[in-house]
This record gives structure tokens, C-alpha cells and sequence, in this order.
């Protein structure tokens, strides 16, 4: 029996993998001493996933799940996170767990129990062309096809499924040598794998083990020869470096105390991924990975740490910067343009709420109802990653602006991030002239004639009557009149 989740909802990321139960003890003590456990899961691909979803992405995970509680625990807890979860369900073997220490000194162990789990029997039957439609990126590691023949295939058929579709393919080698009983055949498998590539996200532990004894710069040319256009090398407590085309640049670590390893470079992966998807060039796509990458070593768990976009700051702020590896071009329309399309489409779509929520999603879903003109208002936690997010996918195809912009301040962050109009709920004559001189739309809010009168001589697009309900259509006909 298959069971999916949304299986015609386009997704930015695909994604295919194990994920499995952990345990691990409640205080600092070995797994002999232990009484009590905590629950969570891990999985390099579903860390991933959530971190994307928590970046305002749209990411798709594909797998088998058990029949078991195990696995209904793994499906709750990603779609909680905002992950898409496309798992068929095995009748006929279990959920994977694994169990780690959790020691502040010394080694800690881990002990993984996945040996003929459900997600080791995938295989190409569990993908479908649908699941790929529209997708920006597939990411896959190289732990799927250590699993079993089954996997292989199916991440060999990802790929093919992936190009078909136009997305990108990433990898991460992901090296587990206890995956791969003859090291030598797992090298060349990972070295097939990462030629198959346009991006590799490869760490320093990973280039000893495929390329042992080469230098940094030596590593990136030597992935770049087997075919990948991008190679990043995560060099941990060092920072990191990417190579594309002939830019190559390096960035520093992100300051933090490290509380837990697990997860730091999922979490790079899937704020460089965030940061190429919207467009950043390749400093902010590093830079926005070794953040990610930070918050995950500082608290236990694999994905625990992983941060939303709002709580980032002025690391989630967008650039001006181009960037060669983007998707669409993050450009204004000529304001005539923007004006009579806005007047033309005469229904606006303002999504307003007041939870964290994938808004992006919210979006997707009007935009697919035939809706042109999408106003996020910064009441909504999240708003102004949203409009990055919409912008940098459909691009001039839709109009996109921020709603409830209170000050200068508020209106520069949204212009920022690619806000095509700001709409107010009183007149602020420093948000008219940010609009304007950004080539944006100011859509001031005002009520009475005066104040009507007054924003549009101080060069207002659109007079917002507000708040209009109290008074009725009868003051919008009698404000009409003196006012054509």
C-alpha cells in the first residue's frame, strides 16, 4: 500500500532517503548505564527537507516507512515541519532506529539498526514522474544507494526523473564506509554519483576518504573534472569554499559554541540550497550555509536547531548581488508597467497570518488558482522571506508586495527582498519616497478627503480607503465624487 501527501504539489526540492527513529539517554550516560530514553529521528536527506521548510522552501522527501509507530512518528513529525512526504508504507519491514550517547566528553557512540528496514527496500517503482514536476533541485547523498541494489536504482532513476523535469541535481557523497564492505567499490560508486552532478556539497572528512591525500584546491579540481559545474568543500571549524565556473571563493565559520556536531552539514547543504534558490550570489550562498550550519551544532538533536527564516535577521536579507547560479532574474518592472498591470488584474490576494506558516506554499496555492497579485503583510511571521521566495521562482509573473508596512524602516526591508509595492495603513510620506525612488508602487492607506488628497500630491500610486467598512460603499461614492 502507497500512501502520499500532496503528490501533484510542486516542490522546489526533491529529496530521497532513510530516516530513522533515534533514542538516546535522557542524561549523560552510557548507553550500558542508561534507564530512560528521548525520542527523535535523524536522516541526512529529511534534515535537510526541514531545514528547507523552515527557510520558506517547498521540499519534497521520498522514502518507505514501516508499518509501525515508528514510521507513523516519522510522517507526523515531517509534515508538522512542512515537509512534503511522499513514503509507501512496507507491510512487510520496520521503521530503521538508531541509538547515540549523549556524553559532553569523550567519544560518543552510535549504534544504527537498519539492516532490511523498509526505506533500504525502495526501488524506482516508488517514484513517479509527478513527483518531480516543477521542481527546482533534486538533492540525494551518498548513503541511499549504499542501502541496497533497490536504492541504487532509485537514485538512479531520481536523476534521470530530475533532468527530465529541468531541476538540478545535487549531491552530497555523504560518506558511511560502514556502508560500503569494499571500500574501493563505494569510492567508485560515489565517484559515479558526483559525476552525475551540477552542484556537489562535499565535507572535508569525505574528500580524505574519495580523494585521500590531496590538497584543498586539488579536491575542488579534481571533483570538477568528473563533470559537476559547482563544487563546494565544507571545511568545518575552518569555513568553507566553493568553486563555479571561475569564481572561487572561501568564507569563515560562523561563530558558535559547538553543544552537538550532528546535523551541521545537512544544515550547511540546505542554507547554501536556500540561498542559490532565491538567487544570492555565492558569498551569501556560503555565508548563509556556515549560519545554518551553526545553529544546528548549537543544541542537541539532528535538526532540532535548525532555525526559521524569520528568526535569521539580517542573514536572510537579500542582495543586489547577481548571481550566476540563479533561476529567475529578480528584476522590477518599468513602474508604468507594474501600475497599469496592478490596476489591470483589479484583485489583490492578501495573505495574513498569524502563525509560523509556509506562506511561500499559500502563495503557490493562489497563484495555481489563476491569482496575478499577492500581498504578504508583515503581521505574518516570515513575510519578507515570502516575497523573496515568490519573486526569486515566478519572477515578473506575478506581482508581489507587502501589506501593513509601518515605517522607512519596515519599507526598505521589503524593498529589499523584492517587494513591487508597499501598501500602509496610514500615510508616512518616507515610505511614498522609498517606493517611488525604487520604482515600487506606495499605496498609502487614508480616510478622510484631505488625507486622500494629501498622499496623492506627495506622489502615492494607489489611495488605500481605509478602514473603509466602517463607513460603507456609500462613503467610497460620495469620496468618488469630488474625487474621479
Amino acid at each position: 500500500m502507497k500512501i502520499t501527501a500532496g503528490e501533484g504539489s510542486p516542490c522546489d526540492v526533491v529529496t530521497l532517503g532513510e530516516t530513522m527513529v533515534l533514542l538516546w539517554p535522557t542524561s549523560d550516560a552510557r548507553l550500558e548505564d542508561a534507564t530512560t530514553y528521548e525520542r527523535s529521528l535523524g536522516g541526512a536527506e529529511s534534515n535537510l527537507a526541514i531545514a528547507l521548510a523552515r527557510l520558506g522552501l517547498r521540499p519534497r522527501w521520498i522514502s518507505r516507512l514501516g508499518d509501525d509507530p515508528f514510521g507513523r512518528y516519522t510522517r507526523a513529525t515531517l509534515e508538522r515541519e512542512g515537509v512534503v512526504v511522499d513514503a509507501s508504507i512496507d507491510m512487510g519491514a520496520p521503521t530503521a532506529v538508531f541509538f547515540k550517547e549523549r556524553i559532553a566528553h569523550g567519544p560518543r557512540r552510535v549504534y544504527y539498526y537498519r539492516r532490511g528496514s523498509a526505506a533500504s527496500r525502495m526501488d524506482p517503482s516508488d517514484l513517479t514522474p509527478v513527483q518531480f514536476a516543477g521542481a527546482r533541485l533534486l538533492h540525494v547523498t551518498g548513503i541511499t544507494p549504499a542501502l541496497s541494489d533497490g536504492c541504487a536504482a532509485t537514485v538512479d532513476r531520481a536523476i534521470t526523473l530530475a533532468r527530465a523535469a529541468g531541476a538540478r541535481v545535487c549531491v552530497d557523497p555523504n560518506v558511511r564506509p560502514q556502508l560500503w564492505p569494499e571500500p574501493a567499490a563505494g569510492v567508485a560508486a560515489l565517484h559515479a554519483l558526483m559525476a552525475r552532478a551540477d552542484l556537489v556539497l562535499l565535507g572535508d572528512e569525505d574528500a580524505a576518504y574519495l580523494f585521500p591525500g590531496l590538497s584543498e584546491a586539488t579536491v575542488l579540481d579534481a571533483v570538477r573534472a568528473l563533470g559537476p559545474r559547482a563544487v563546494v568543500l565544507k571545511l568545518g571549524a575552518r569555513g568553507a569554499r566553493a568553486v563555479v565556473d571561475e569564481e572561487d571563493v572561501s568564507v569563515a565559520p560562523y561563530p558558535v559554541a559547538v553543544v552537538d556536531s550532528v546535523g551541521a552539514g545537512d544544515g550547511f547543504n540546505a542554507g547554501f540550497i536556500a540561498g542559490l534558490l532565491r538567487g544570492d550570489a555565492l558569498p551569501r550562498c556560503l555565508a548563509l550555509g556556515a549560519r545554518i550550519g551553526a545553529a544546528a551544532v548549537a543544541t542537541t538533536g539532528d535538526w532540532e536547531g535548525y532555525p526559521m527564516s524569520h528568526e535569521l535577521g539580517s542573514d536572510w536579507r537579500v542582495t543586489t548581488d547577481d548571481s550566476r547560479l540563479t533561476t529567475k532574474e529578480m528584476t522590477m518592472l518599468d513602474h508604468g508597467e507594474l501600475l497599469e498591470r496592478t490596476l489591470k488584474d483589479r484583485l489583490v490576494a492578501i495573505i495574513r497570518l498569524r502563525h509560523d506558516a509556509p506562506l511561500a506554499r499559500v502563495a503557490e496555492a493562489l497563484i495555481a488558482g489563476g491569482i496575478r497579485t499577492l500581498e504578504f503583510t508583515l503581521t505574518s511571521p516570515g513575510a519578507v522571506p515570502a516575497i523573496t521566495a515568490c519573486r526569486a521562482r515566478f519572477g515578473n509573473d506575478v506581482i508581489v508586495g507587502a501589506g501593513t508596512v509601518l515605517d522607512a524602516e519596515e519599507a526598505r526591508r521589503c524593498l529589499d527582498a523584492g517587494a513591487q509595492f508597499l501598501v500602509s495603513p496610514g500615510f508616512d510620506p518616507a515610505i511614498v519616497a522609498l517606493a517611488r525612488e525604487r520604482g515600487a508602487l506606495a499605496m498609502p492607506g487614508a480616510l478622510t478627503p484631505t488625507e486622500i488628497v494629501t498622499a496623492w500630491r506627495a506622489g502615492a500610486d494607489v489611495v488605500k480607503v481605509f478602514p473603509a467598512r466602517a463607513f460603507g460603499p456609500r462613503y467610497i461614492a460620495d469620496l468618488l465624487a469630488p474625487l474621479p
